[in-house]
């Protein structure tokens, strides 16, 4: 996309809990530098969505939500349910 994203050290899961990205900052990182997918919500804050598959057995989602200047990471979630990407789907726009 070509904007700066900004990673913070903790960050919301998927359980609405602040965790520590370290363990995972790596994946992270990989998700949103070569995503499957983009996708961005129709409503609200502008916020992107990028999902890939990291390595054989896990898939990540990545949210990051636009500021001035950049996007900041919001949440991610390991392993999203295809219910919840299908939910996605139908309140987004696919850019990727």
């Amino acid at each position: 996309m070509g904007n700066e994203i900004i990673i913070h050290q903790t960050v919301m899961d998927a359980n609405e809990h602040i965790t520590q990205l370290d363990d995972v900052l790596d994946d992270a990182t990989k998700v949103i530098e070569k995503p499957m997918m983009i996708f961005q919500m129709k409503e609200g804050p502008t916020q992107l969505y990028y999902l890939r598959a990291i390595g054989w057995n896990k898939t990540m989602l990545i949210g990051v939500q636009k500021l001035t200047g950049g996007y900041e990471v919001i949440n991610y979630e390991i392993d999203p349910s295809i219910e919840r990407i299908t939910k996605l789907h139908s309140k987004s726009e696919r850019l990727l």
